[in-house]
């Protein structure tokens, strides 16, 4: 008896340790954000950097771009998975090259008659494959155009009866206000500490130029801390140097408890059953 008390009591310590370990880490997953830090540039040379890291950098994320070069890691406690993907720009492969001399093929010698003969079948032969070939490409071409269309007119159709549907929803009020109460709570879970906005721009036309340095200058009183826009004209070229430098954090199990708790409303589950189950 006391064997079957041990193993049972060791079983009911694993069970409460791992109920404990799936709490303490959904809690953690609600209560600690998601820290990002964004760098870009844009210009002749353009670069951005992403970096993701929750719990003291217990997981850590990075992307990087730069002049479609390409860099990923993740890492656990500062150690990284995997190998780093590397997705470097593709350089054009030579082509094979078509030497002629190469490609020959010898044909058996010939008397002249025999060879003027055989000219005359040869370039005919390469008229009728010829003329075989335009008429496939033809036919292929004609097909992929009717498919083209045929798949537009089916998206179309599908955007109007859903349209359709919704016009003629009878919740639909009720799944307006939803959709707005989620949007202002969502966008909560986002905390913004910086966000830095800086360059020079320049259009064709000085007229363009002034409109968006106008409606820039118009955002930039409106917006506050810790919003930063200081975006100068250039009246002479035309050109767009920007950067932008930005940090914060992301409840991000806020805005999935937020979602599914959103998702689960009557009018909403609705709509989820009929177009996603």
């Amino acid at each position: 008896m006391t064997v079957i008390f041990l193993i049972l009591k060791i079983i009911f310590i694993i069970f409460i340790s791992l109920i404990s370990l799936i709490l303490a880490t959904g809690i953690l997953f609600i209560a600690v954000p998601i820290r990002y830090k964004t760098f870009g540039i844009y210009d002749e040379n353009k670069e951005f950097t992403l970096y993701l890291s929750w719990l003291f950098k217990l997981l850590s994320f990075k992307f990087q771009y730069k002049e479609n070069d390409k860099k990923s890691e993740f890492k656990i406690m500062g150690i990284r998975l995997g190998k780093r993907k590397k997705i470097k720009k593709i350089k054009e492969e030579d082509t094979p090259s078509n030497n002629k001399e190469e490609n020959i093929v010898k044909e058996p010698e010939l008397n002249e008659k025999s060879e003027k003969a055989h000219k005359k079948s040869k370039k005919t032969a390469e008229k009728d494959i010829k003329s075989v070939d335009t008429e496939t490409e033809d036919i292929e071409i004609d097909l992929e155009d009717a498919s083209e269309s045929s798949g537009i007119i089916n998206t179309i159709n599908n955007i109007v009866e859903k349209i359709k549907y919704y016009y003629n929803y009878p919740d639909r009020d009720e799944l307006i206000r939803l959709g707005k109460d989620f949007l202002k709570k969502s966008l909560k879970t986002f905390k913004v500490k910086i966000f830095f906005l800086k360059g020079r721009i320049g259009f064709e036309s000085p007229d363009h130029t002034a409109y968006a340095i106008g409606a820039l200058s118009v955002f930039n009183a409106w917006i506050k801390k810790p919003y930063y826009i200081q975006v100068t004209p250039d009246f002479q070229e035309e050109k767009i140097n920007l950067s932008i430098d930005s940090k914060g954090n992301i409840y991000l199990g806020r805005l999935c408890i937020l979602f599914i708790r959103f998702v689960l409303k009557k009018p909403v589950w609705k709509l989820v059953k009929k177009y996603f189950l």
